[in-house]
């Protein structure tokens, strides 16, 4: 079945996942309405695209250059369901096309844009997960998180660089196994732990309490 944005608009997202699922032609149709299209219907392919990275990988999978071009995207909704996207479909990811779009993933962390970084810090673990070998570099980038800048209503906002470094410790306690730099990570706690943010010393302290010996 063919898609276009008309079709979209006027189908449930329940439904047209469950199209997207069964219908390949109907998947690059709304893929493409994805990148190319006009106003919300964007958004409403993004759900749907999204979900069916969760459900069902290998079929989104088919669509990552286009998924990937959208981390660099001007509309900040469409960038932030791209990085949740994304960080999903790795997994998948036997031709490691993640690579090609690796300095756009990381350069999220110095967007100044505590949203951008969060959405990436907190989702980094499912890269590690899936490619270890570029474990080193993605904790070296978000070990760097508490010496990046972060903005609100244009003033610079410490507020905002902790939320980021909170979103550092999730993903830390998802694959400090899997690091080669644990002792790195446990400094990292340590200092986390002293801040002012309740929510991300709390988190800090959870980590240490867990792998400190």
């Amino acid at each position: 079945m063919a898609l276009d944005e008309k079709v979209v608009k006027d189908t449930a997202e329940d439904d047209l996942l469950e199209l997207v699922s069964g219908d390949p032609q109907a998947l690059a149709d709304l893929a493409g309405i994805l990148v190319n299209g006009k106003g919300a219907v964007r958004f409403k392919c993004d759900k749907v695209v999204r979900r069916l990275a969760e459900k069902e990988p290998d079929l989104a999978y088919v669509h990552f250059d286009d998924i990937a071009s959208l981390i660099s995207s001007d509309n900040s909704f469409l960038r932030w369901g791209a990085i949740l996207t994304v960080s999903m479909l790795v997994s998948s990811d036997k031709d490691r096309k993640f690579e090609r779009y690796l300095d756009v993933w990381l350069s999220l962390l110095d967007s100044g844009h505590v949203v951008d970084s969060a959405n990436m810090a907190g989702n980094a673990w499912k890269i590690v997960k899936s490619r270890n070998d570029l474990e080193p570099v993605v904790t070296r980038a978000l070990l760097s998180i508490e010496h990046r800048t972060y903005y609100h209503k244009g003033e610079v906002s410490e507020e905002c660089r902790l939320v980021a470094m909170g979103a550092v410790l999730e993903s830390f306690m998802e694959y400090y196994d899997d690091s080669s730099m644990k002792a790195e990570i446990l400094e990292f706690a340590r200092r986390a732990s002293l801040c002012t943010r309740k929510k991300t010393s709390a988190l800090a302290l959870k980590l240490l309490g867990r792998y400190e010996k």
